[in-house]
C-alpha cells in the first residue's frame, strides 16, 4: 500500500505500507511500514518499522524500529531500534541506539541513554554497594542503567 489511510476507527494493510496511516483507534500493517502512524489507540507493524508512531495507547513493532515512538503507555520494539522511544509508562527493545524515556525502560544493550525511574539494561551497569558514613552506619544501594545515565536507589539505617 502506498499513499494515505484515514479512518475513523482502524486501518489495516495486509502486506507492507510506505503510507501516512492516521485513525481513531488503531493502524495495523501486517509487513513493513514505512512512514507515519497516528492512532488514538495503538499501532502496531508486524515486520519492519521506519518513520515515526504516535498513539495515545501503544505503538508494537515486530522487527527493527527507526525512527521515533511515542505512546500513552507503551512502547515495544521485538528487535532493535534506532531513534526514541517515549512513554508515559515503559519502552522495551532489544538493543537500542537513541533514547528511551519512560517511567520503566528495559533493553538488552543501549548505546545512547535510558532515561526513567527504572532502566533494566541486561548488559548495562549493575553495581550492588554496602557503605558505612558519619551519618548513617549502615547503607546500602542498587546502581542500574547505563554506564553513561543510571539510577541508584538505597536504603539506610540508624
Amino acid at each position: 500500500m502506498k499513499g494515505i489511510q484515514i479512518s475513523g476507527f482502524t486501518n489495516i494493510t495486509t502486506r507492507d505500507a510506505e503510507a501516512v496511516q492516521i485513525s481513531g483507534f488503531a493502524n495495523i500493517t501486517n509487513g513493513q511500514c514505512t512512514g507515519q502512524q497516528i492512532s488514538g489507540f495503538s499501532n502496531i507493524s508486524n515486520g519492519d518499522n521506519t518513520g515515526v508512531q504516535i498513539s495515545g495507547f501503544a505503538n508494537i513493532v515486530k522487527g527493527n524500529c527507526t525512527g521515533v515512538q511515542i505512546a500513552g503507555f507503551a512502547n515495544i520494539s521485538t528487535h532493535d531500534t534506532r531513534g526514541t522511544q517515549v512513554s508515559g509508562f515503559i519502552n522495551v527493545s532489544d538493543r537500542v541506539e537513541g533514547v528511551q524515556i519512560g517511567v520503566f525502560n528495559v533493553a538488552d544493550t543501549v548505546s545512547g541513554v535510558s532515561i526513567g525511574v527504572f532502566n533494566f539494561i541486561k548488559k548495562g551497569y549493575h553495581s550492588i554497594n554496602v557503605f558505612y558514613d558519619e551519618m548513617m552506619p549502615v547503607n546500602a544501594e542498587f546502581c542500574f542503567g547505563t554506564h553513561h545515565f543510571y539510577n541508584i536507589v538505597g536504603v539506610a539505617a540508624d
